[in-house]
Parts: structure tokens; C-alpha cells; sequence
């Protein structure tokens, strides 16, 4: 099993459109760990105390522990990253202190004309000392228009505020443009990396088996199996296939743990 190999979370809210039932899921697959992005059609830091309190029961009683909480805070115009509400901030860090999640991930505002680089240094001195207090782990990852999204500008900016590590995500790396994120990124940002997304892409037309393409997935694995990697691994369902042989969330998390048994084999 990948499980015992692996430092590897799931995505609660991927296992089945249920978030009750997808704990079960979980449970029957001997997931210990989980990522909490979604619960009941919102962000998890939108959930009520009501929903909140649902789920933490749920994943009590199905022995599963958080890793890290996936928000879009932050993912605003440069300009607005400091009007962002305090009680929005003070949530989410309530949340992973309720959650007993080490790792939350924060955004650093969206590339723009007008980037305004002031706002996004007060952001990140004010994120990294909520965390400090919190003893809590920011994560940065590259989405569409990241303010941060080269390589040597992420690492640029990870090194310099060490506090702060990367989700690295593979896919988002390369959905635009047809390059090895291997060679190109993972060299490189594999030192400031706490979590890595198990998904994979395929550029262009056609068909490649999972673990075989242009995201070179399985190179990725290959470097937490048998190389220094030491971080966790964050399954994606979108590593099997979403489409056609899938109907169902529970189906095609089936299928991704399947493609994830013969990477690691």
C-alpha cells in the first residue's frame, strides 16, 4: 500500500459528495491524514461553528487527523490584501487551532499591473506572525495569476521568508505552457516544499497512462520513496481518471488510489 510508503493526506471533501460519508471512504481505505478544503459546497473557512463541529465529530470517530487547511484567503488584488477583515484572519487560524492542523495555506495576492509590492510585504509579516503565535506553517502555492509564479521568483520570495513553504502543485505549473516541471521546478523548490498535490495532466490531445504524464508524477514519488523528499504528499482524485470510466466522486477516488498503487509499485 502507497499509505505505508508515503507521508500522503487526502482531500476530505474529494472522497465523496458526502463529507460524512467521506470519511468512511477514507476509513476503508486506512487513511489516517486529511486536507480540509470544502465541507458542504463552501470554502472550510466559510463553514458555520454548527458545520464545524459536525465535521470534527465525523473525523474523530473515523480516527482522521488534519494536515492542512486549503483556503483562498488572499486571493485578491495586491491593492486589497490589507483590507482584508481581521475577523476573516482571526477565523481561519481559529479553524486550524479547532482542526489541530499544522499547515494552512494563504495566498499572496493576484498578479496585476498595479501590483502593489508594499501591501504584499505588510501581508506576509502579518501572516507570518499569526503563525508564529499559532505555531502554525503557511503555504504558498501557484495558482492562476499567483503574484509570485516563476520559479525563480517563488524561490526568490521562500527564501526569504523562511517561515513560509510551498504546496507544490505540478498541474498548475504547467497548464499553461508545455515544459518538464520536473527538471524546471522541482530541482529547484523541492527544498522549500512541505506538501506536494498527487495529480496528474496531460498536454494536448490523446491519452497517457496516470503516473506517465507531462506533470511527471511519478518522478515526484520516486523522490519520497527513494530520494530526500520528506514531506507529505496530498492526494488528488484527478491523478485517476475524472471522466468516463467515473461516475461518481467515490469511483473515481477508487480509481486514483489504484493509479497511485501501481506509481509506487
Amino acid at each position: 500500500m502507497p499509505l505505508d510508503k508515503l507521508k500522503v493526506a487526502a482531500y476530505l471533501d474529494e472522497a465523496s459528495e458526502d463529507i460524512i460519508s467521506a470519511c468512511a471512504v477514507l476509513a476503508k481505505h486506512k487513511f489516517n491524514y486529511v486536507v480540509l478544503r470544502h465541507a458542504w459546497g463552501g470554502n472550510i473557512l466559510d463553514a458555520n461553528d454548527q458545520t464545524c463541529t459536525k465535521l470534527r465529530k465525523a473525523l474523530q470517530d473515523h480516527n482522521l487527523s488534519v494536515v492542512a487547511l486549503v483556503t483562498d484567503i488572499g486571493k485578491v488584488d495586491t491593492t486589497q490584501l490589507m483590507r482584508t477583515p481581521k475577523e476573516k484572519i482571526d477565523r481561519l487560524f481559529n479553524l486550524a487551532t479547532y482542526f489541530q492542523s499544522g499547515l494552512v495555506r494563504v495566498h499572496c495576492g493576484l498578479k496585476s499591473r498595479n501590483q502593489d509590492e508594499k501591501a504584499i510585504e505588510s501581508w506576509v509579516q502579518m501572516i507570518t506572525e499569526y503563525c508564529l503565535r499559532a505555531t502554525i506553517v503557511p503555504l504558498y502555492e501557484v495558482v492562476d495569476d499567483s503574484v509570485y509564479r516563476e520559479p525563480a521568483e517563488v524561490a526568490k520570495f521562500l527564501s526569504a521568508n523562511r517561515r513560509w513553504k510551498f504546496l507544490y502543485d505540478p498541474v498548475q505549473l504547467i497548464i499553461k505552457q508545455n515544459q518538464n516541471p520536473f527538471s524546471r521546478y522541482w530541482t529547484l523548490l523541492k527544498p522549500f516544499t512541505a506538501a506536494v498535490d498527487l495529480r496528474d495532466f496531460k498536454i494536448g490531445y490523446g491519452y497517457k497512462p496516470v503516473g506517465l504524464g507531462d506533470a511527471r508524477m511519478k518522478l515526484t514519488v520516486d523522490e519520497g520513496l527513494n530520494g530526500d523528499y520528506k514531506g507529505w504528499y496530498f492526494f488528488e482524485p484527478s491523478l485517476g481518471r475524472r471522466h468516463g470510466s467515473a461516475v461518481t466522486k467515490v469511483e473515481t477516488f477508487k480509481l486514483a488510489l489504484e493509479a497511485l498503487e501501481n506509481i509506487v509499485a
